[in-house]
């Protein structure tokens, strides 16, 4: 075979090579674009399954806490009234806004549980505390607003201007920390709109403390347990303890003469 019919030959390959090559790599292209429409409709169809309720839907609902004032079976209820969706498309926010129309409930957290579960846990609110006529307050300083019957009377009681349920807290620990080694009981703390403070024990007694040297007048009050009135405390209405050197009285009965001890000015 001649040089001339080798060249031809070679060049004849080559071209033919590059064609199986535009081939092959218009081939990858159309299998690429095939599976990615493959993978898109996929993806939609995917999609459409899981927003669907009917996927996946929530069957099994369990509720856990500890409950004195809630019902397990009405916070159950309360959540399957509002499981819409399945799921994967289940909106924890509307179980939790949900269950917090309750002013018992504390705080929630929702877990999903595969394939068709949820598990529940809700905090109850523990009261330590009511607040005025209508209103408790929770050991975490919160202040929420249950049914009237639902407010337990044994617990003391904190009257006092808008948003000073914290400070009045915190006067109740100091006051029922001095009181304590006594015997004696707390049953009201009272701020008022001038910002005098009072107290009432367990036993009816009213202590007044007014506005300055609050916590000296505490302390001078709890002296009182070592002397004659301590031991008839329960006898006593109101004890006036806004005085410098000393303090006034008045007793429950008519019988007993009271004592005014205002040996200076008082406030």
């Amino acid at each position: 075979m001649s040089r001339a019919s080798l060249l031809h030959a070679d060049e004849g390959y080559a071209e033919q090579g590059d064609e199986d090559r535009r081939t092959i790599s218009g081939t990858k292209i159309f299998l690429g674009l095939v599976l990615l429409v493959g993978l898109m409709v996929l993806l939609l169809w995917t999609v459409r399954l899981v927003s669907n309720p009917a996927t996946l839907p929530i069957r099994n609902v369990r509720v856990e806490g500890e409950f004195r004032h809630l019902s397990r079976e009405a916070l159950r209820d309360s959540v399957v009234d509002v499981v819409r969706d399945g799921f994967f498309n289940m909106k924890v926010s509307l179980i939790q806004d949900a269950l917090h129309a309750n002013p018992w409930v504390a705080g929630v957290t929702v877990r999903r549980v595969w394939p068709d579960g949820l598990v529940v846990k809700v905090v109850e609110e523990q009261a330590m505390a009511r607040w005025g006529e209508r209103g408790l307050l929770s050991t975490e300083g919160n202040i929420f607003f249950p049914a009237a019957d639902a407010i337990p009377q044994e617990l003391p009681v904190f009257f006092g201007p808008e948003n000073t349920h914290n400070l009045i807290l915190n006067r109740y620990l100091q006051i029922s920390e001095t009181l304590a080694p006594h015997g004696w009981t707390l049953a009201e703390v009272r701020l008022d709109q001038r910002w005098s403070w009072s107290f009432s024990l367990g036993s009816g007694t009213r202590v007044l403390l007014g506005r300055r040297d609050v916590t000296a007048r505490i302390a001078a009050f709890a002296e009182l347990a070592q002397t004659d009135f301590g031991a008839r405390m329960d006898r006593i209405a109101v004890i006036d303890m806004r005085y410098t050197n000393g303090f006034a009285l008045r007793w429950k009965s008519e019988n007993e003469n009271n004592i005014d001890a205002e040996l200076n000015d008082h406030g």
